[in-house]
């Protein structure tokens, strides 16, 4: 890293994806998570890659300030697929491929970056997560969204598109809020 702000960005991207990783553990969202650990250097290449991606997205886009939340969420998750820092316990498993741990903490970590999710509660965007979370339709959502990321081509910008199209409906506060972001 070559300043205290690429520093500072870094370690809260790898503390979020740390806490995700723990908060998915804790709520048992996904099937065969007890087989599954969080591999602190494969994790610390993603947030190295992120910070590249970061730096080539304000670049493109002559963003001088800081990157929209969406953006965030897409870069990391095209990092988190890329890299997979979730491994299985067991290296001589074969049914890997069926566990969907790192598609989960992609998603998921995207989520909570774009309603600003507070760990500590208090921010109106929880309710507006739990909201969107408690609906039917976020399950089929979900359902699609773990296909695409598991059996289909996409790229970062077109994560960073699913995430900003998602913002526009349920977040768009984090659209607009230029205090917040990386």
């Amino acid at each position: 890293m070559d300043n205290s702000e690429d520093k500072a960005i870094a370690e809260k991207r790898i503390t979020g994806l740390v806490r995700y990783w723990k908060r998915l553990l804790d709520e048992n969202l996904v099937a065969d998570w007890q087989y599954m650990a969080f591999n602190a250097s494969i994790a610390s290449k993603v947030i190295r890659h992120y910070m590249q991606d970061l730096n080539i997205l304000k670049s493109r886009y002559k963003i001088s300030k800081r990157a929209q939340m969406p953006k965030i969420a897409g870069l990391v998750a095209s990092a988190v697929l890329k890299y997979r820092p979730i491994v299985p316990l067991d290296g001589k498993r074969t049914d890997v491929k069926y566990i969907r741990a790192n598609e989960a903490l992609a998603i998921y970590h995207g989520l909570g970056v774009c309603a600003n999710y507070d760990l500590g509660g208090g921010n109106d965007n929880n309710q507006a997560l739990a909201s969107l979370m408690s609906k039917p339709i976020f399950v089929e959502w979900l359902r699609r969204f773990m296909y695409l990321l598991q059996e289909r081509n996409y790229t970062s910008e077109s994560l960073i598109m699913v995430f900003e199209t998602l913002c526009m409906g349920a977040f768009p506060d984090s659209m607009l809020d230029e205090s917040r972001g990386d």
